[in-house]
Parts: structure tokens; C-alpha cells; sequence
């Protein structure tokens, strides 16, 4: 089963998603591309009512690392909490990159496959 995004940010900046369960790492992967080139390889365990992802990338200018955490967690009216935070200290402090709500289109079902 893959789940498929795109997307398109305020700046105007396009990309894609595609979120899948590896059953032979036992995780689940989505790996994130921008039209500018960027790509995430983002990788996640099942659990607590959400997915929970964590990647790390790497300037091409000066090396540095900034560290990603990414979430979706199921709310209980069946609506989805889509969030991401990055850190560029080790850890320390976080950034809200993303903080988004999703709902079932209206006359929409779930599928199962």
C-alpha cells in the first residue's frame, strides 16, 4: 500500500510524497521530493495512534545537519494531525515547519488496500 502526495506550499513550491510500510526493515518510509531538487528519505514506526518519522539532511554548502521530526497521528473524530519540526542544534530547539489538519473528503470512503 503507498500513500501518495502532492502538494503545493505557499511559496509556491511543489512536491511529492510517497509514504509505504517496508515489512523487511519492519518501518515505514516516505520519502519527500521538492521541484527544487530537494529530497527527504524520511523512515518511521507505527505506534501510540500515529506514524512517527525522523530523518536527518545535510547542507551542500556547509555541511551542517538539521534533523527532522514528522508525525501523523489520528484524531477522534477520524481527521489526521500532519506535523514537522526540524532542529539545527543537535536536537536542542525545534522549529515548526508544518502543522497541517486533514479530513475525509465528503462522500469519500475508506479503502483498505
Amino acid at each position: 500500500c503507498l500513500i501518495y502526495e502532492q502538494w503545493e506550499g505557499v511559496s509556491g513550491t511543489e512536491g511529492k510524497s510517497f509514504n509505504y510500510y517496508d515489512p523487511a526493515a519492519d518501518h515505514w518510509r516516505q520519502i519527500w521530493v521538492t521541484d527544487g531538487g530537494t529530497i527527504i528519505e524520511f523512515t518511521g514506526k507505527a505506534r501510540e495512534g500515529g506514524i512517527f518519522y525522523t530523518a536527518e539532511t545535510r547542507s551542500p554548502t556547509d555541511n551542517s545537519t538539521t534533523y527532522h521530526r514528522f508525525e501523523f497521528t489520528q484524531n477522534g473524530d477520524g481527521s489526521v494531525r500532519q506535523f514537522w519540526a526540524t532542529s539545527t542544534d543537535e536536537r536542542q530547539t525545534w522549529t515548526t515547519i508544518w502543522d497541517g489538519h486533514y479530513e475525509r473528503k465528503a462522500g469519500a470512503r475508506a479503502e483498505n488496500n
